[in-house]
């Protein structure tokens, strides 16, 4: 399991994009420069040049390995992996970025601590979440925390949200198929989550 998190986010500015833009292929600049806002083209190239950084720094540098990299294979859901079986997640917020990459499937998510009213919590967490969530400290960010996990199986599964979301981490209670790991930062005001299948 390998990741980075980045949540400097005042570099969300038109200034870094223009740096950003000549690092990356022409396919990377079409796609971030097709949204309309400079978050969305940041959060594209940082993601992206992150990922790259994660992929140099387990693979040798050949030319196999470049096309490889930037030219990405998608399963029938529309997941992305990376030829020869090399998986990744990547997920972004208002608060930061967080990229994921490992040799058996994987997904990572980051979300912003906010307030959430108690009908989206009885929606998607099942009864036994809603009195952990109910009980925390921080239920705000205990629900975020638990709805980070969520995400991060759907993202490992990699076929998007087909399962009963409010069991769908049962499998991480019932078997030791799953690695996870679980950040919580309050001083910067998001979760993150990663699920790794471990074979």
């Amino acid at each position: 399991m390998h990741y980075e998190v980045f949540d400097n986010m005042s570099e969300c500015t038109a200034a870094q994009v223009a740096l950003m833009l000549p690092l990356v292929s022409e396919q990377r600049r079409t796609k971030a420069l097709s949204y309309n806002h400079i978050f969305g083209q940041y959060v594209t190239l940082k993601s992206y040049l992150m990922l790259q950084e994660l992929w140099w720094r387990y693979h040798p540098y050949t030319e196999a390995n470049i096309i490889a990299f930037e030219q990405w294979q998608y399963n029938p859901y529309g997941k992305p992996y990376i030829e020869g079986g090399m998986h990744f997640s990547i997920s972004h917020c208002k608060q930061g970025i967080a990229v994921a990459m490992s040799e058996h499937p994987i997904g990572i998510d980051i979300e912003s601590i906010r307030t959430r009213g108690d009908g989206l919590i009885e929606r998607t967490m099942n009864q036994e979440e809603q009195k952990t969530i109910k009980n925390a400290p921080y239920p705000n960010a205990s629900f975020i925390s638990h709805w980070c996990l969520k995400e991060a199986m759907v993202k490992c599964i990699g076929t998007g949200i087909q399962e009963n979301i409010r069991d769908i981490l049962a499998p991480l209670r019932h078997s030791n198929q799953y690695a996870t790991r679980s950040i919580i930062n309050l001083n910067k005001g998001y979760a993150i989550a990663i699920i790794e299948e471990r074979w």
